[in-house]
């Protein structure tokens, strides 16, 4: 699969880190009457990086980055996979790499869009913190949880209409 990557070069990633593993070939199948040959047979792989990184894809056609816990290669595109989120579709060309696993990094949701972190998903002013012993998600005002994904509006009004008066 090394033939359908490259490496990610910048100053926060170590390609050298990329484990590889092919899983399986796979290669097209032609019926009786064709007369193209045998078709070249394209891997079908996985790709991490150690416990103690982060895969970072950026693709190129888009000049953005990701943070991926893993890719797959199925013969023809890379699809990555984020923690606790759908798998992305990265397309054919795209660069790998593993960093120091970074909390803040562009997310995308169950949607497809793309957001500055996962502390933005609604709250789009909230901040993400690095440091591991702090909360991750600083929301602004109005919001709240682990993400800044509760309005704590919301959040009052259905503690209200369950009749729980205490936790005004």
């Amino acid at each position: 699969c090394s033939n359908y990557y490259s490496d990610l070069i910048c100053s926060q990633s170590a390609p050298g880190l990329l484990k590889l593993e092919a899983t399986t070939t796979y290669s097209c199948t032609y019926d009786a009457m064709s007369s193209a040959g045998s078709p070249p047979a394209v891997p079908v792989c996985d790709l991490t990086c150690p416990t103690a990184s982060q895969m970072i894809a950026y693709l190129p056609d888009f000049g953005s980055q990701l943070y991926l816990t893993s890719a797959h290669f199925d013969s023809a595109s890379w699809t990555g996979k984020q923690t606790s989120s759908p798998d992305v579709v990265l397309g054919p060309t795209v660069q790998f790499g593993c960093v120091g696993e970074p909390r803040c990094g562009p997310y995308i949701d169950g949607d497809g869009v793309q957001h500055v972190t996962r502390c933005n998903l609604m709250d789009l002013a909230a901040t993400c913190s690095e440091d591991k012993t702090a909360p991750m998600c600083t929301c602004t005002a109005g919001f709240t949880g682990p993400t800044c994904s509760i309005l704590i509006n919301f959040l009052i009004k259905i503690v209200r209409w369950r009749g729980d008066s205490t936790s005004d």
